[in-house]
């Protein structure tokens, strides 16, 4: 028999995520029209439809679990502010929220993983939690380059962030 409080944490965790991916999808989406750069705009459309597909995985675990649909009210959707990117420094403070926000998310979802009773949502914890940490990976490097690191890493291409 599956603990229910086990249960109900897995629920929380699934509510919080939902919040925290559209809030994502918000920030990656707001983040990619500011970017002037194609191949860096391209990058972040991608990150705003990952963290879209994440949402539509977490709505569809959720009621599976639940019985019911999670609904999502906008009252309590999250908003990660973001500054005015036309600079370098800005690039860095919106790739740094960024980063923040991927590391609390692969933290979640591995409590998640840990949470779960059954085989489907610790897959699914486990595959989110992945995901969050290629996006983590990716704009660690795009962070490094726009700081002045790696700079042998490619030297005739500008971050995904600059023209």
């Amino acid at each position: 028999m599956e603990d229910i409080r086990a249960s109900e944490e897995v629920l929380k965790i699934l509510d919080t995520a939902l919040y925290k991916e559209q809030a994502a999808y918000d920030f990656y989406t707001e983040v990619s029209i500011m970017i002037l750069n194609p191949d860096g705009r391209k990058k972040f459309e991608q990150l705003a439809q990952d963290e879209l597909r994440h949402r539509h995985a977490i709505e569809l675990r959720y009621k599976k679990l639940a019985g019911k649909s999670l609904v999502f009210d906008p009252k309590r959707r999250e908003i990660l502010k973001v500054g005015d990117i036309s600079e370098q420094t800005s690039a860095l403070e919106a790739v740094s929220l960024a980063l923040n926000e991927e590391k609390k998310a692969m933290e979640m979802y591995k409590r998640g993983e840990e949470t779960a009773q059954d085989s489907d949502s610790k897959k699914m914890f486990n595959q989110l939690m992945l995901d969050e940490q290629g996006h983590y990976n990716l704009l660690s490097a795009e962070y490094q380059m726009l700081s002045g690191g790696l700079y042998w890493f490619i030297l005739d291409q500008p971050g995904i962030m600059e023209e």
